[in-house]
């Protein structure tokens, strides 16, 4: 039997779209150059193969396309020269080959035609013994994130002892892969992005495998449960250092920053001058007033990484701005009313922030005004109100580097019977979860649960409809966590619920999920 077998008799399973150039006399050719299978020669699926050569004539003019990288022999067996004459591609080498092995030789778009630049994958199969083999190996590969399929990823076979490659496909757009000519043995699946067209896995490259990586061939099979594919995890750095005038640094990284000591200019900030957006990442407050470079340091467990940044007096500049927490300038009974300045609130006059009941044009007193940070929110008695003017006179608020001028809201107080709720059953669910509501394709809401019940209740939501994304937080810590192929780790696992829930106006709706 053969050593090694292989795959797909020579044909066209890929073909991409011509680039778009200008109008010319002639209708553009939307298709790659395709080999005229019968005049190939040797023929494909040729047994007892004893040539150094091999010629594939083309139904049109061709190029080729990085040979050297992109025409590959599977096993390696032979470095391959190629060249063109016309229509025709040779391929040859001078090495001899194993007996009684099945080869395949790929065309990874190393040919293109001469006008257009469509490519195409192409492979050609041959054994130096009596057999090739017949089996089908089928999957599909999804992104572990979006759980859409993915296309152009590497799927490939490699040997259990010595990690050899012994065959690959490509996805198609459907995220599907179908590898042909194998034998009735084991295989190791590895999925991944071959970025640098080695057929080898990199550790900065996308990869995925299944849960057993291992595949025992006894007949042709379609694997029904996708290999999900994940970015392994970076090394720890910042990955967002950016200066925003007139006095904020915000901060952005791949690891936690939570109790990281941030130092600006060889003075640590203080943690009343940070602000957690989320976990891993902060806003920095800064008086920008006399420098105009800043040496940025974060140090923590995970992360040591320093930056520079550099502006101009003129890069410093800005309005003094206050904008609604919602953009829409509605909020819902349970909220908050809040604003936000574009720099650090160093002090406020509440004599000078005016609220009135627009339906009957009475002021009203709030409870309190506060600030944090940047942030300013105002506490009253939302109840019988609707509609509210709230004016921010000259000076009402002070930052680190400007004074307001005046400037005035209108807000909506919605009504809890212009809003609907959902009750989940999220019982299903043994171990915390993180849970995405939905809406629009834009996540509105993230809650981390770290014991789901039978009752969960979202409430104050818009009319509209949603869905729902869970991610099975394994170690609960409050994130998605990828997987890591050293160790055979898998990325942790999401449902999606894309079944839309509508949510209508004063009426609660009963959700299950996991059924």
């Amino acid at each position: 039997m053969a050593r090694y077998r292989y795959l797909i008799f020579l044909s066209i399973i890929l073909a991409s779209c011509a680039q778009v150039g200008t109008i010319s006399g002639g209708e553009v050719d939307r298709f790659a150059p395709q080999p005229i299978a019968d005049k190939v020669q040797p023929p494909n699926e040729s047994v007892f193969f004893t040539d150094k050569s091999i010629e594939i004539p083309f139904d049109e003019f061709i190029r080729l396309n990085k040979p050297s990288e992109n025409i590959i022999m599977v096993p390696p067996g032979a470095k391959i020269d190629a060249s063109v004459k016309g229509k025709t591609l040779f391929l040859s080498w001078e090495e001899d080959l194993e007996p009684n092995t099945t080869y395949a030789i790929y065309l990874n778009n190393a040919v293109k035609d001469i006008t257009e630049s469509n490519d195409t994958l192409i492979q050609y199969v041959f054994s130096t013994g009596a057999i090739i083999d017949s089996l089908t190996y089928t999957t599909t590969v999804v992104d572990a994130w979006t759980n859409q399929p993915v296309a152009e990823c590497v799927v490939g076979l490699f040997d259990i002892d010595s990690n050899k490659l012994v065959s690959f496909g490509k996805t198609d757009n459907r995220g599907v892969a179908i590898l042909r000519y194998l034998s009735s043995e084991s295989y190791r699946i590895v999925a991944f992005i071959d970025e640098n067209f080695d057929l080898q896995v990199q550790d900065h490259e996308k990869v995925g495998f299944p849960e057993n990586d291992v595949v025992e061939l006894t007949s042709s099979m379609t694997d029904s449960i996708p290999i999900r594919l994940f970015s392994p995890k970076q090394k720890t750095r910042l990955r967002t250092v950016k200066y925003i005038a007139p006095g904020r640094i915000v901060l952005g990284a791949n690891r936690d920053l939570k109790d990281a000591k941030i130092i600006v200019n060889n003075a640590p900030i203080d943690s009343d001058q940070i602000k957690e957006i989320k976990s891993d990442s902060l806003v920095v407050f800064i008086n920008t007033e006399e420098i105009n470079t800043l040496e940025v340091a974060v140090l923590s467990e995970e992360i040591k990484d320093t930056t520079k940044l550099r502006f101009t007096d003129a890069q410093k500049k800005r309005n003094f701005s206050i904008s609604s927490k919602n953009s829409n300038n509605q909020f819902r009974p349970s909220e908050q009313i809040s604003f936000f300045c574009n720099d650090f609130i160093t002090q406020i006059d509440t004599s000078l922030i005016e609220l009135m009941n627009l339906t009957d044009s009475s002021i009203i007193a709030p409870s309190s005004i506060h600030f944090e940070y940047d942030e300013l929110i105002i506490d009253l008695n939302k109840d019988s109100l609707t509609d509210l003017y709230v004016l921010f006179k000259d000076s009402s608020i002070t930052t680190t580097h400007a004074v307001s001028k005046k400037q005035g809201f209108t807000i909506q107080l919605l009504l809890d019977r212009k809003l609907g709720s959902i009750n989940l059953d999220l019982s299903h669910y043994s171990s915390s979860i993180i849970l995405q509501l939905i809406k629009n394709g834009k996540v509105i809401r993230e809650d981390t649960i770290a014991k789901p019940s039978s009752e969960y209740l979202l409430q104050e939501l818009f009319p509209g409809e949603y869905v729902f994304k869970v991610i099975q937080d394994r170690n609960g810590n409050q994130k998605w966590d990828v997987g890591d192929y050293s160790s055979k780790t898998q990325a942790e696992n999401i449902d999606y619920y894309s079944t839309p829930i509508k949510v209508r106006a004063n009426w609660d709706v009963e959700v299950k999920l996991g059924e």
